[in-house]
């Protein structure tokens, strides 16, 4: 099996650091994944350049893994909702928007959305996900986007190995076949 290069799109929050960091740990141990995260803080840069290494990061991988944590759900939903233009949304969303777009010299990324152990009963019933409680970007994507349980995913390498295939079959069908109506302008109006 041939390496899958992925982006871990996640809140900058001190308390996601450790799981930041079990799933990249995790990703290492699964042996099939080169990470192309983020590697240092780029907070001193402005929007642009670190838009601009973003999207380069994301455009090189085939995989995002998007952690949705605690804070992405409370007191950081600005992070990953649309506004009235792309360049104004939350930088999760933008990463999350980039990810879903098909373009010759850059292909769709397969998407994992991993829910924070914290929050995951909220949205999992037994492992039926419910994303109506989602922000738009997810929800709207939910046949594409494959969910998954943190504490799964960093605890069992079956349920890691199939949560992945399953995200690069979507992939694959999608680039092959479109079968997937996929929704990453939500910050554009249609009236």
């Amino acid at each position: 099996m041939s390496k899958t290069k992925y982006f871990l799109s996640y809140s900058h929050e001190h308390e996601n650091k450790d799981k930041i960091q079990k799933i990249q740990e995790t990703m290492k141990n699964w042996g099939h994944a080169i990470n192309l995260s983020e590697r240092e803080d780029k907070s001193k840069y402005n929007d642009e350049t670190i838009w601009n290494y973003l999207k380069e990061r994301i455009s090189d991988s085939s995989l995002t893994i998007l952690l949705y944590s605690e804070d992405l759900e409370e007191r950081n939903k600005y992070k990953i909702e649309p506004s009235n233009n792309f360049r104004n949304s939350g930088w999760i969303y933008n990463e999350i928007s980039a990810s879903l777009r098909d373009w010759k010299d850059n292909r769709i990324n397969a998407l994992i959305c991993v829910i924070d152990e914290k929050i995951e009963n909220d949205f999992f019933y037994h492992d039926t996900i419910r994303t109506y409680k989602l922000p738009q970007i997810l929800y709207k994507n939910e046949e594409y986007i494959v969910f998954a349980k943190y504490s799964k995913f960093i605890n069992d390498n079956n349920y890691l190995d199939e949560k992945i295939k399953e995200a690069l079959k979507n992939r694959k069908e999608q680039i092959e076949k479109n079968k997937f109506n996929i929704n990453y302008e939500l910050h554009r109006k249609r009236w």
